[in-house]
Order: C-alpha cells, then sequence, then structure tokens
C-alpha cells in the first residue's frame, strides 16, 4: 500500500511512476515552500519583493517605494533569490544567523541604512544600497498594523491547508495502523473461520475491515496527491497577481475542499448511479458503500458490528434433543397462536398430524394451495353460507404479497416440520398401545 501510495503521488505530481522519492521529496518542498516559507519572508520583508522609482526621491535620498506592476518602477529586489549584481536574497541571508543574534541584527541595520559596514567580512559578495531599504519598512514600528493584517490571512489560509491535510493524513495514518493490526489478526480469524455461523460471521466482519482500511489507505492517497497538485498548479498560475492573492485563493480551496467534502462525494455517487436522472440502472451498493466510507472515514474504521437478534442463539436448538420450539412473534398485528394441527389423511394412508407452517414463511403459502380431504383440490365454500351470518356474500381478501423464502426460513421450516412429525408418531404409538 505505501507503494501504491507513492505511486498516486509521483503520477499525479510528475506524471510519471519512475521516481516515487523524488516526487515525495518535490511535493514536502513545495508544502514547506508554501505553508512556512513564503509566508515568514512575507511577514519579514512584506512580501516576496519590492520595487521603487528612483526618480522620486525623499530628503533623505531614500527613493518612493512603489507596486511590483507599477509603469513607474525602475528598479525591483527579490527578497528570496540573490540577482547577477550582489543585491537582493534577504531571505535567506537572515536565516543562517539566529533570531537576535548580533549578525542578523547587522544584516538589519545595513538594509535600514542602505549600505553595508566597511571591512565586515560577513558582507562579502553582498551589495547593498538605498533602494533596498523598503524590505525592512515593515518591521519599523509604522509597519505593526500591516503585519497584522498579513498574519491574519496568513493564519485563516495557512489553517485550511493544515485541516484538510491533516484530516486526510490522519485518515491514511489510522488506515495504515487498523491494516496492520487486522493483518496481525490474520492466523486467528483464518482458524476462527472454520466454525459455522459465528465463526464465519466473524471472518467477514474482519475481512470487510480489512477491505475498508485498505481501501481508504488507497482513496485518501489519491486525493492527497490530487489536491497538493492543484494547489502547486494554482500556486504557480497566481504567482503573478502578488502572494497576498496568490495565498488567500489556496486558502480558499483548501476549506471549500474540505467543507465540502461531502457533497462532492455525493455529486459523484449520484454521476455515477444516476440517482439524478431517474435512470434504471443497477443497484451499485459497492459504489454506495465505497462513498460513505469516503465521507466517513474514521467511523469506518472504528465502528464496531452490531450485535445480531438476541433469539438467534435460540435457532441453534436440535430435533433430536426434543422439547417445543422456540415461540417467534407473529410476523403481522392479530396474527393468531399456533395451535395443534388436526389429523389428516393424504391419500388414504395413516393419520397423521398435519404439519403446521408458521406464519410468513414459504410453507404457509404452500398450505393454503394444498388440500386437507386429499383429492389435491382446495375445499369448496358451502351454497348460501355466509362467514359474516348476515346472507351478504363476502368479499374476496386480499391477496398477500408472497415473500421470497430465505435459507434460514426453509432451514427453520423443516425443523418444525421434524418436530410435528416426531410428535405424530409419538401419538401414534401411545394410541396403538
Amino acid at each position: 500500500t505505501n507503494t501504491m501510495s507513492l505511486a498516486f503521488l509521483s503520477g499525479a505530481n510528475r506524471g510519471t511512476v519512475d521516481d516515487p522519492g523524488q516526487a515525495k521529496r518535490q511535493v514536502s518542498d513545495q508544502l514547506f515552500k508554501t505553508l512556512v516559507y513564503d509566508p515568514w519572508v512575507v511577514l519579514e520583508f512584506g512580501g516576496l519583493r519590492h520595487c521603487v522609482d528612483t526618480t522620486h526621491r525623499d530628503s533623505d535620498g531614500y527613493p518612493r517605494p512603489v507596486g511590483p506592476h507599477d509603469p513607474k518602477r525602475d528598479v525591483c529586489r527579490d527578497h528570496v533569490r540573490q540577482g547577477r549584481d550582489g543585491h537582493g536574497g534577504y531571505a535567506p541571508r537572515f536565516l543562517r544567523y539566529p533570531a537576535g543574534s548580533t549578525e542578523r541584527n547587522a544584516e538589519y541595520d545595513a538594509l535600514r541604512k542602505g549600505e553595508t559596514p566597511p571591512d565586515d567580512p560577513q558582507f562579502n559578495g553582498y551589495a547593498v544600497d538605498k533602494s533596498d531599504s523598503p524590505a525592512v519598512d515593515i518591521q519599523q514600528e509604522h509597519g505593526a498594523f500591516q503585519r497584522l493584517t498579513l498574519s491574519l490571512v496568513v493564519f485563516a489560509s495557512a489553517l485550511g491547508a493544515v485541516v484538510l491535510l491533516g484530516f486526510l493524513s490522519l485518515a491514511v495514518i489510522l488506515a495504515q495502523v487498523v491494516a496492520l493490526v487486522l493483518l496481525g489478526f490474520a492466523p486467528v480469524a483464518l482458524v476462527i473461520g472454520i466454525f459455522p455461523r459465528a465463526g464465519h460471521d466473524f471472518f467477514r466482519t474482519w475481512l470487510g475491515k480489512l477491505a475498508t482500511a485498505v481501501f481508504i489507505k488507497a482513496l485518501y492517497s489519491l486525493v492527497i496527491a490530487i489536491v497538493v497538485a492543484v494547489a502547486a498548479a494554482l500556486a504557480s498560475s497566481t504567482s503573478s497577481l502578488g502572494f497576498l492573492f496568490a495565498f488567500g485563493l489556496q486558502g480558499i480551496f483548501f476549506w471549500a475542499i474540505f467543507l465540502y467534502r461531502r457533497q462532492i462525494t455525493a455529486r459523484l455517487v449520484a454521476a455515477t448511479t444516476g440517482l439524478h436522472y431517474h435512470e434504471r440502472l443497477p443497484q451499485l451498493s459497492a459504489v454506495q458503500r465505497g462513498a460513505d466510507i469516503a465521507g466517513r472515514p474514521f467511523g469506518a474504521l472504528l465502528a464496531l458490528p452490531r450485535r445480531g437478534a438476541q433469539d438467534d442463539g435460540a435457532r441453534q436448538e436440535s430435533v433430536l434433543a426434543g422439547g417445543a420450539p422456540p415461540q417467534s412473534p407473529p410476523d403481522e398485528p392479530g396474527a393468531s397462536s399456533p395451535v395443534p394441527a388436526p389429523v389428516t389423511r393424504n391419500g388414504g394412508g395413516d393419520g397423521h398430524a398435519a404439519l403446521a407452517a408458521p406464519s410468513g414463511s414459504f410453507a404457509s403459502h404452500l398450505e393454503h394451495a394444498r388440500s386437507n380431504n386429499g383429492n389435491g383440490r382446495a375445499p369448496q365454500p358451502a351454497r348460501g353460507a355466509s362467514s359474516n351470518g348476515n346472507g351478504s356474500r363476502p368479499r374476496p381478501a386480499r391477496p398477500e404479497p408472497v415473500r421470497e423464502p430465505t435459507p434460514r426460513d426453509a432451514h427453520e421450516d423443516a425443523m418444525r416440520r421434524a418436530r410435528a412429525l416426531r410428535a405424530s408418531l409419538e401419538a401414534k404409538e401411545l394410541s396403538d398401545e
């Protein structure tokens, strides 16, 4: 499953599965750059780059800062990469030294003053002038409100990415742990699965949980790969619009995927099964079950199987043990309690008790169609007789829907017939004596 997850990640980001390890490193670098490095650069220097208009200077000789897309700009500095002229690249230089150290304070003073200290080896190969000074304007006292606004936007957008990716990652980790635990119990499940009923139920539950864990890991690994690939494409396509706008769009994307994950899953299932168009497609229970698992991964992994009916154990009674069978509740309201079956003759043979069929089973429908007088025809009611005593003609009864018999119904019906036959034989022996 780990190889499959890496293959999904590599295919979604690089278009090939030749080097999954390289794809994992690229995705890690992309997430770190998007969620950690770039926000820090923006909060530290006011953006990823800045531009100035050197034709307009203040009284101290500092050029007027302008936007990166302002037509009056004539000098721009990149805050991340150093140019060929030695200017720019402030972020990696700041990160070389600890916060509050003398070296970092010297870097800040050089940018603020627009010149490097003479004969300092720290600034060898590094050029600074007053066009670089706007990079540290946000660190001044008047830049506190700007930093607070940027902090709120970065926090809201980064929180969406953390929530979505954290949710998907936790689902994958939990699925992996559950799969390992279930595989550890594989020998026990195979041995218990030999025993009928309870053993078979245990094995089916174990196998279903294992399949659910593997399915969740594969599905959410694919979703993570797609989300990261779309986020990277969104970042690269909106980089020219400025960091704040691009980062805000990524935050909206992450929050939308997380908040509408159930609706997206429902739409995909509806499109697959044709529910919105009333198409007569086969019942895709596997697709619907997969959608339910995808919408509730933690519940699907941690949910315990429901216990069956309490009277299931009572149905294990053997016919040879004798005794009355357990009474089951009637299928319909107002159903009468079972009564002893009358003695009849089938085809002129010895009399024995008619086998009573339980209400709601397939044998009851056979008893309605079978005659009790041995001629194979249903008895005809007497002419002029009225069932309600007022001489009116009885209304035809509404035919009851025939329920398809299940294997359990057939087994229980055979058990009841065997008990009734045994009781009739014992009664015959007593009467002969």
